[in-house]
């Protein structure tokens, strides 16, 4: 840091309690929106699983896939 940065703030005793609320707020949103991300996740990659072994199984075709061998 140079003379000439502006020194930062000294912290004010009075917003330290918004500030952990706001903290504490934050956190629990964070965790809702990590469980809604991997409840995203498990569905797909179970759908995907899903299809996969029905693709396998011969109960559900490929797109684009004939009958007869290609020419």
């Amino acid at each position: 840091m140079s003379v000439t940065d502006p020194q930062p703030p000294a912290p004010d005793p009075r917003t330290d309690a918004a500030q952990d609320a706001l903290h504490d707020r934050i956190a629990a949103d964070s965790l809702t929106t990590r469980r809604d991300y991997l409840r995203i996740v498990a569905t797909v990659s179970g759908g995907l699983a899903v299809g996969g072994i029905g693709v396998a199984a011969g109960i559900l075709h490929r797109h684009g896939d004939g009958d007869g061998a290609p020419e």
